[in-house]
């Protein structure tokens, strides 16, 4: 004896129908997995020290930076397992939180729940701040300990930027393809004398250099 219902005709068409919405839905939801990037950032302060997150490919990651001393959120990012991920942020100690999963339902619901999802906290703030002279420093935080379906912290490593002046050398040359005549003055131009104020001059230009300290 059968206990499940059947449907023919015009319920059998509705339910279909409804199996198709919720396929179609499934996809789409699929379909808006973010790239690997920063989703926001407060902007009330400049961003400036690296903060370079390292996972295994399984599972994608919210990375949650909050502010440790105002619980301010300060900016959320969005890391697919395996890719390269740096971000800059603004100065200060914060907590890192990440979540992780493998179906992505947005900033409210993360990855929702389940086995294949879950979360973990650095055991202490992270300083991002100036140690030296054009040194800006941040963080390596790898999260590569455990498996892809449960993800521990590896290690923190220190990482900074460094800046300095770069001589451009095109600005050392004369605009033109030879450089300029002097004008004559007219009456002195028996004796060679010229007008010193028409002549043109180049200026050195510096460009600021960013890259990772050695």
């Amino acid at each position: 004896m059968r206990t499940g219902k059947v449907f023919y005709g015009p319920a059998r068409a509705v339910w279909a129908g409804l199996l198709a919405l919720a396929l179609s839905c499934a996809a789409s939801r699929a379909e808006e997995r973010p790239v690997t990037g920063l989703l926001w950032r407060e902007r009330d302060v400049p961003a400036v020290f690296p903060l370079q997150v390292r996972t295994l490919a399984g599972r994608d990651y919210y990375l949650l930076l909050v502010d440790a001393v105002s619980g301010q959120e300060r900016l959320g990012a969005y890391l697919r397992g395996g890719e390269f991920f740096r971000v800059l942020v603004p100065p200060g100690r914060y907590e890192l939180r990440v979540s992780y999963g493998t179906d992505w339902q947005g900033e409210v619901k993360l990855f929702g729940g389940g086995a294949e999802t879950g979360s973990l906290n650095l055991p202490d703030p992270l300083a991002f701040k100036v140690t030296g002279l054009g040194r800006k420093s941040g963080h390596q935080v790898d999260l590569r300990g455990g498996t892809p379906a449960a993800p521990e912290l590896a290690g923190i490593h220190d990482q900074a930027l460094c800046q300095s002046s770069v001589l451009d050398l095109e600005s050392l040359r004369w605009p033109d393809p030879r450089p300029p005549e002097p004008r004559e003055m007219g009456q002195d131009r028996a004796l060679g004398a010229v007008d010193m104020t028409e002549t043109r001059y180049s200026a050195p230009r510096y460009d600021l250099v960013t890259r990772l300290c050695p």
